[in-house]
């Protein structure tokens, strides 16, 4: 069901760029949706984020027709919630199993990963029993927990994608940066979680490796053409022709 979910989501995502809206439009599309949105508010506080993206699809498919900007908004949504979707249900999966995991909340309390309720994870602590918030635990021990659980493909894309929700980007990256070196065919969905962890979601953007790290097609390319450039501008300078600075001018410009 999650590999599902995710697939659709995915399927749904943007191709073309939206036509801007008035407000007017903005303002009845969100009237329209208020009680749709207050059931995925429901599924993400029980943790259900399967049922959060499958919602999210719904309400993008119900207001295509007359607001497909924030359409596409809720798309990204749901792709989103399709993927911590993969990372919540498999620390359930083997909170359920019995694996005895634990982590560090940001206030530095340890906390025991127990039992569960529902799709959420329960965990003691020395203030006692409540549901687990994944924005309470340090970016180190969800790194931890990945690494107890192998997270790998749409586990580890999951982990990914919460640690992009709670701020915690560099650490999000590096978990990508082992997702493809694992399995390079994952690279279309790193591509979506990064553009949509800097940012530059909706931009066409592609990512490569480089030392490491994540580096933009685009301004990969954009170095290539600077080079060309200022190549063109010293040329231009040293030469003995008055209009050569000029014709750079118009040249770039028109680039």
């Amino acid at each position: 069901q999650q590999a599902n979910t995710a697939k659709s989501a995915t399927a749904s995502a943007p191709t073309t760029a939206p036509t801007k809206v008035d407000e007017a439009t903005r303002l009845q599309t969100l009237e329209s949706l208020r009680s749709h949105m207050a059931a995925v508010r429901a599924a993400e506080d029980n943790g259900d984020y399967a049922e959060k993206s499958k919602l999210l699809q719904q309400a993008a498919d119900g207001v295509r027709s007359r607001d497909a900007d924030f359409a596409d908004r809720l798309l990204q949504q749901a792709h989103e919630a399709a993927q911590l979707s993969g990372w919540n249900d498999a620390v359930v999966a083997a909170v359920k199993a019995g694996k005895e995991l634990v982590a560090s909340d940001r206030r530095g309390r340890e906390l025991q990963l127990t039992s569960v309720n529902g799709n959420r994870v329960v965990a003691r602590s020395a203030d006692g029993d409540q549901p687990l918030d994944w924005h309470d635990i340090d970016a180190a021990s969800m790194q931890r927990l990945g690494t107890q659980l192998k997270a790998s493909g749409p586990v580890a894309l999951g982990l990914a994608a919460m640690l992009f929700k709670n701020g915690d980007k560099k650490d999000a990256e590096a978990i990508l940066v082992a997702v493809v070196r694992q399995d390079a065919k994952l690279q279309s969905e790193v591509d979506d979680l990064l553009a949509r962890g800097r940012g530059e979601a909706g931009h066409g953007h592609s990512y490569v490796l480089r030392k490491g790290a994540f580096v933009s097609l685009r301004s990969i390319e954009l170095e290539k053409l600077s080079k060309k450039l200022l190549a063109k501008l010293d040329s231009a300078m040293r030469g003995r022709d008055p209009q050569a600075a000029s014709t750079f001018v118009t040249e770039t410009l028109a680039q």
